[in-house]
């Protein structure tokens, strides 16, 4: 789980149904949904965790720490 947050956050999923990645220009899109997690901070989205779901594997990444530059 992430250390940044301990309140309420938000969710948007993003979906790719035409993903062309840069490796993978002539093949089939194994991508099916993002879930970003976020926290509204300064008038920002600092993004908490995101939740990839593909055909061939699921990944949960989790932000750790964090620095914002002005």
């Amino acid at each position: 789980k992430s250390d940044i947050h301990d309140d309420q956050v938000k969710k948007i999923v993003l979906s790719f149904p035409f993903f062309k990645g840069i490796h993978k220009i002539d093949k089939k899109n194994n991508l099916n949904e993002i879930h970003m997690i976020y926290k509204d901070l300064d008038k920002s989205l600092l993004p908490i965790q995101f939740n990839i779901f593909s055909k061939k594997f699921n990944a949960k990444l989790f932000l750790k720490n964090h620095k914002i530059s002005k």
